[in-house]
């Protein structure tokens, strides 16, 4: 004898045990065609289970239908890491450091998933410290890339894998691009020097391999006395790579010398190591009034 009004929909948390009235379309149904409707306001990653029953406009609702099985919510899918960033580039390495989102929510950690591309290139799992095995913890926001080409712009993305993957980040914004650093040149070595006069000197060396160097010109030095101080060589600026020798000038007389050279690249961080001569001892030759005021001259200058 109802005449129905529509029906009372609640629904139930594992947590609690207590029954609330359903929200969403659930909350205003009033024709009796109507036997379905949509849950809303409820939290993620948690249990509900839900009772129905028609109320009438002329007198009591009905008994209460309950469902059997609880239906779990899936969890909220955490935000992704935050300010990634390559840095202390090596030729074949980058650590990348990055920061964990405010807040893990529903996600159970299982570990940090880096990965990394040459700028354009395609996304692949990082390697040395950076592999997924090796990020296990949630208190670890850095490792080393491993296995990078040299000399290459690289990023880098980062990801929160939780245990059940609906809960997972997306994948943070790329890094800005940090480049790794060109293999160095060989250093110059079987650096020669003898004698043309009591002050000028011959250098000679044999060029190592480029490598990634873009060249720059030859950079000839020498030591004085066993001075730690370096001195450039007058008369030995060489910009052509094909040129391994030249002159030193001005130099005092009756004076040990150590000769250095390295090859200087515009990429700077490819300038070769310093190679260096023997020591070398000007000739010393026969103590005359023009030679001790030529020596007197040049050590003025070089005071």
């Amino acid at each position: 004898d109802c005449v129905s009004a529509g029906w009372s929909v609640e629904r139930q948390d594992r947590a609690s045990l207590q029954y609330a009235a359903a929200q969403g379309t659930c909350a205003s149904l009033t024709v009796r065609w109507a036997q379905s409707c949509e849950d809303a306001g409820i939290l993620s990653n948690t249990e509900y289970r839900y009772r129905v029953r028609e109320t009438c406009s002329n007198g009591d609702p009905s008994p209460w239908g309950e469902s059997a099985a609880w239906v779990q919510t899936p969890p909220a899918q955490t935000e992704a890491p935050t300010d990634v960033s390559g840095v202390d580039p090596t030729t074949s390495s980058v650590e990348v450091q990055w920061g964990a989102p405010a807040t893990l929510g529903d996600c159970s950690f299982r570990r940090w998933r880096v990965e990394t591309r040459e700028v354009g290139g395609a996304w692949s799992p990082g390697s040395g410290g950076c592999s997924a095995l090796s990020l296990s913890s949630e208190c670890r926001m850095s490792c080393v890339a491993e296995g990078l080409a040299s000399n290459t712009a690289h990023e880098f993305r980062v990801q929160v894998e939780c245990e059940d993957a609906v809960a997972s980040s997306e994948f943070s914004a790329a890094s800005g691009a940090a480049s790794t650093l060109p293999v160095a040149a060989g250093s110059p070595h079987s650096v020669i020097v003898s004698n043309v006069s009591d002050t000028e000197v011959g250098v000679s060396w044999v060029a190592g391999s480029a490598n990634e160097c873009v060249f720059s010109r030859w950079e000839v030095v020498y030591q004085e006395g066993g001075s730690d101080v370096l001195a450039e060589a007058s008369g030995c600026v060489v910009t052509d790579r094909g040129v391994t020798n030249c002159t030193a000038v001005g130099l005092m007389c009756d004076t040990e010398h150590v000769f250095r050279v390295r090859e200087v690249c515009s990429n700077a961080a490819a300038t070769s190591a310093w190679w260096a001569s023997s020591t070398w001892t000007s000739r010393f030759m026969p103590v005359t009034e023009r030679r001790i005021r030529r020596c007197w001259s040049l050590t003025n200058t070089r005071r």
